[in-house]
């Protein structure tokens, strides 16, 4: 088999790779992709890139959108969309609008439950019992008149035990309530503890007059509402924990949701809110859209099963390629190799037999440097690899036709 031949038959081969160009814009991907996405590089650490993402999720009226992130600047870009009515229904929580409405719309269970955990946190040990029983009667008596909410229990505890009782039992409560109230000072002394820590958990987000019946179950009735919450806390568990009971108590009213994810903080493989969040993605209750500089890191290793990916290059090529591996795989490459050897029939020659072959190995469907493309004068364009729906097909494009940037800003000399 000559060498020609064998380069064609090594071509025919390797077309089973399954990676063709394209030009599409950004917008128009997430204005028309249906599903879970993955977005990973330096890329989508570029604040106006995840905006436009939001935006054109936004214009599709499909899904409310809840975006966790821990970016100020993406919120403030947000809030300035709002300003301008291009975002349409949008309500922003954050440092700089600290309007979130927590626990409003929770269960008595539900609110217990975050008490428990902010309780092993601080230590309360054996009394833990007497904390949760001191706080279920007090939830009883802040039901009697509100609905169950963080402002109204840190408004009533700051008030002695005896007046608690006291209007509880003005109220109508039960005996048993009130001596609940009563007969465990060293229970709300603890609780009032518990209070303060959550307090400081959500301090970004919101303060204890925060009293405004703003939060994700008050917004996501509306399929074009767009919520924006900075995640970043002090006690990042306590915060992930109450994120997971508040997308549960959505979903209790909602069929579906989107959660955009911004780069956003898990604080280990088990962490609460990356759990659950998989758990609604992989049953349908939930479209999860993960944007980071490095997907690999931030979802600790759980980005094999997303829909649709848009793979940017990373500061480390080996972590591209071994988010690529997890995505999309690697197929048997074909190549033609040169082997030497003495014609047959003949005991003794002085010239050997040279022939082609074709040689295989497993190779990556795409690697690092299938993210460059070579231009003249020795510099280079970025490209991003796609993979949408369950099409076995990958597309390389362009970084700038990607984005809808001028080339210049992608243009880079070999060696910078």
């Amino acid at each position: 088999m000559n060498k020609c031949s064998v380069i064609r038959e090594c071509e025919r081969n390797n077309a089973a790779r399954k990676v063709y160009r394209e030009k599409i814009g950004h917008i128009t991907f997430f204005q028309k992709v249906q599903g879970n996405v993955l977005v990973s590089g330096i890329q989508a650490c570029h604040v106006e890139f995840v905006k436009d993402m939001v935006m054109s999720y936004q214009e599709r009226q499909d899904l409310p959108t809840i975006v966790l992130t821990s970016r100020l600047e993406l919120l403030r870009r947000l809030q300035e969309g709002l300003s301008c009515g291009s975002l349409g229904q949008l309500r922003v929580f954050g440092p700089f609008m600290k309007n979130y409405h927590l626990m409003s719309g929770m269960n008595a269970q539900q609110v217990c439950q975050i008490i428990q955990a902010a309780g092993k946190e601080l230590g309360c040990g054996a009394i833990l019992d007497q904390v949760l029983l001191y706080a279920m009667a007090l939830l009883n008596i802040v039901s009697l008149k509100y609905p169950i909410s963080l402002p109204a229990i840190s408004g009533l505890l700051q008030n002695d035990d005896d007046f608690i009782a006291e209007l509880a039992f003005r109220a109508g409560a039960s005996n048993i309530i009130c001596d609940n109230i009563v007969g465990s000072q060293m229970a709300g002394i603890m609780l009032r503890r518990i209070v303060e820590r959550l307090e400081e958990t959500f301090e970004n987000v919101s303060d204890r007059h925060s009293d405004t019946k703003y939060n994700f179950q008050s917004f996501c009735h509306e399929n074009n509402s767009v919520m924006a919450f900075y995640q970043p806390s002090r006690n990042q568990n306590l915060m992930n924990l109450y994120l997971k009971e508040e997308i549960y108590s959505v979903l209790q009213h909602t069929p579906k949701v989107r959660i955009v994810l911004d780069e956003v903080f898990f604080m280990e493989a088990s962490d609460s809110l990356l759990l659950y969040l998989l758990q609604i993605k992989r049953s349908g209750q939930a479209e999860v859209v993960a944007s980071s500089e490095n997907a690999m890191e931030m979802l600790h290793g759980e980005v094999a099963d997303f829909t649709n990916t848009c793979l940017f290059p990373h500061a480390v090529p080996a972590v591209t390629e071994e988010l690529s591996g997890q995505i999309f795989g690697k197929y048997q490459y074909h190549y033609p190799i040169l082997t030497a050897g003495k014609p047959p029939a003949l005991f003794f020659t002085l010239k050997s037999d040279s022939h082609w072959a074709i040689a295989t190995e497993g190779r990556l469907r795409i690697r690092a440097v299938d993210l460059e493309e070579s231009k003249p004068f020795g510099g280079i364009t970025e490209a991003v690899a796609i993979k949408t729906g369950n099409s076995l097909n990958a597309y390389l494009v362009p970084v700038p036709i990607f984005l809808g940037v001028p080339v210049k800003k992608f243009f880079i000399r070999k060696g910078a």
